[in-house]
């Protein structure tokens, strides 16, 4: 019977590098309804964005481009940016929230967005992202152990493949309330949404008066108003 083995060599693995305070926020499946309106927003965390099927347009305040299956895009934290899809090719994707590091290029080159195709590795990226899914629906016994696991094996894979560096960075004290807004206005932005409206969710008002949720409150009415209009 044909055997191999491989042996593992503990020497070549820097036991002194310190792994990056990283933390997995959340992580979503969907596909694109005509009836979610495509808002420029950010975040204070890092986002994936992975496209399974479909076509589309990627968009932050300094670039416009296409994007369409096996696309995986890099959103540095505070990077305003959406999606929009096209017409009959739907886009449905997953999108990874986790804070602790933001990307760079190898050569240390600063990153606000990156968009590659990682069609050679979609099974992989599959497999991670289902997992996840998986993981933190179940919630069955260490699930929160095997999503970080399984999150820090994707990351490495996306370093392997397109060559860009996870550089640690600090955590404001402000994510917690900014995400709590975030999907607050998510799950309410059909509806009049105020500072008064903010104020019941128990947010402090250094947080409410910040100019990047004011910018966030003006896009998400400019496009409701185009929405409506159409």
């Amino acid at each position: 019977m044909p055997y191999q083995q491989y042996n593992f060599k503990p020497q070549t693995f820097d036991a002194q590098k310190k792994r990056p305070d990283l933390r997995l926020l959340y992580i979503s499946h969907s596909s694109y309804d005509k009836t979610w309106p495509s808002v420029l927003h950010s975040h204070p965390f890092t986002e994936l964005f992975y496209v399974l099927n479909g076509t589309g347009t990627f968009q932050t305040e300094t670039q416009t481009f296409c994007i369409a299956a096996d696309d995986l895009i890099l959103i540095n934290p505070h990077v305003m940016h959406t999606e929009f899809s096209n017409g009959d090719a739907a886009l449905e994707y997953v999108v990874l929230g986790f804070e602790g590091i933001a990307f760079e290029t190898d050569g240390h080159a600063p990153i606000t967005c990156l968009c590659k195709n990682v069609k050679t590795i979609r099974p992989a990226c599959l497999f991670y992202t289902r997992s996840l899914i998986q993981e933190l629906h179940d919630r069955k016994e260490n699930y929160v152990e095997m999503s970080q696991n399984l999150l820090e094996n994707l990351l490495y894979l996306i370093r392997r493949e397109i060559r860009v560096t996870p550089e640690a960075v600090s955590v404001g004290k402000t994510s917690q309330e900014c995400r709590m807004i975030e999907q607050y206005i998510n799950a309410h932005y059909a509806e009049t949404i105020t500072l008064d409206t903010l104020k019941c969710l128990n947010i402090p008002q250094q947080i409410l008066h910040c100019p990047r949720l004011h910018q966030i409150q003006r896009n998400l009415a400019h496009q409701l108003s185009d929405y409506q209009t159409h």
